[in-house]
């Protein structure tokens, strides 16, 4: 068994999805628990939003206790733009697990997201300069790796491929090419902690996992009950809200008082839950938005995520629902616990991040999410579901 720890749900459903394209059984959790015959054990933890000193702690339990199921080794899952507590987690696990040195290939080149010389560009854009900097929760403020992960911390270098490489320390990765990443996964031995983007782990399993060859046609057809959670606070795309629109979904924003109070009178989330509820009973496929224009109102992102979930554990407490799409590692976590899922199997990938899952929880529900900078892939948001 290979086990990943991934520090947002959508992360962790992504490596999921890699899982799936190599014909691996994959599991994903939000606690550790004792497993049997699971390929791929994905730990959901959450420890982008905690604050650091919380989030080193949770990824040392973490690590120790995904040990002890003695997995081949545990892989690193970080946001693949380094947003959150990269260094101090990725210390706690090398402390956790007795590595000599962490081994760190966070580009992607399938998104055009590289590392040339110690910078990060996006599109060739160094990060610094996209819209990265402008998230509300996590901007991204430099475009050097050393900058970004360790603030220049002496442990921290930046290596080519070919390079020697140090014996211990964080070492981040250059990559420009496909071929990059998997020269790095040839760097892999029993003494590194490997940690990065998809695109690493992806070249590190294809050593042991060649990819399956294509399998069904990813033909979608939402069940007639489907709620769409947006939540992300990665600015949204209007062509892709249009597009919403366009294939007749009743979009719903959270209302002005939800967003005024830290503390929302249930009575307002009811309301609000009631005309989803209502929407969804007449087989209108409705999508919660969590959009605040009046920066006079705007509350913490943490809360707005808790209020956006309450609301969805009231609607299903009087609808079932067929199909729930979340976007937003964030707000997937916080949704899924209160919905009290702790276990998902991904069974499809719809696109490159997009994973479709079933949890015993809920046995006629699917769960799809996604990463808030991804887009949703044409055949959820296509005139087709007009028909449906």
């Amino acid at each position: 068994m290979i086990a990943v720890i991934a520090d947002d749900f959508t992360g962790a459903a992504e490596i999921g999805g890699i899982g799936l394209r190599r014909g691996m059984k994959v599991l994903i959790e939000t606690s550790v628990d004792a497993v049997e015959d699971v390929d791929l054990l994905v730990l959901a933890t959450e420890t982008r939003s905690m604050p650091v000193e919380q989030a080193k702690k949770e990824i040392e339990k973490a690590t120790r206790q995904l040990m002890e199921l003695k997995p081949k080794y545990i892989f690193k899952k970080l946001d693949s733009v380094l947003r959150g507590n990269v260094y101090a987690e990725l210390i706690s696990q090398q402390t956790a697990s007795k590595k000599q040195r962490i081994i760190m290939v966070p580009a992607n080149p399938h998104f055009n997201r590289i590392i040339k010389s110690g910078v990060y560009y996006v599109g060739g854009v160094p990060l610094a300069e996209t819209s990265f900097a402008h998230d509300p929760e996590f901007p991204v403020k430099h475009s050097d790796v050393r900058t970004i992960v360790g603030n220049n911390a002496a442990d921290v270098v930046v290596k080519n491929v070919n390079d020697q490489l140090p014996d211990q320390g964080m070492i981040i990765g250059n990559v420009l090419t496909v071929e990059d990443l998997a020269s790095w996964a040839d760097k892999a031995d029993g003494q590194s902690v490997l940690a990065g983007g998809s695109g690493f782990f992806d070249a590190v399993l294809q050593k042991d996992f060649p990819a399956k060859p294509e399998g069904e046609s990813l033909d979608l057809i939402p069940g007639k009950h489907a709620l769409f959670v947006l939540g992300s606070t990665f600015p949204k795309d209007e062509a892709m809200m249009n597009k919403f629109k366009d294939a007749g979904i009743e979009i719903i924003n959270l209302n002005r008082e939800i967003f005024q109070k830290q503390d929302t009178p249930s009575r307002s989330l009811i309301i609000l839950a009631d005309r989803i509820v209502a929407a969804i009973r007449e087989n209108r496929k409705v999508a919660v938005t969590t959009i605040c224009s009046d920066e006079n109102a705007r509350i913490s992102a943490e809360t707005t995520r808790k209020n956006v979930s309450r609301v969805v554990r009231k609607v299903f407490e009087q609808v079932e629902i067929d199909d729930l799409f979340i976007e937003g590692g964030s707000t997937a976590s916080m949704i899924l616990s209160h919905l009290e899922i702790k276990q998902l199997t991904p069974f499809r990938e719809l696109s490159f991040g997009v994973i479709q899952m079933h949890t015993e929880r809920y046995p006629g529900l699917t769960v799809t999410t996604k990463p808030g900078s991804y887009t949703w892939p044409e055949i959820l948001t296509g005139k087709e579901l007009t028909k449906l």
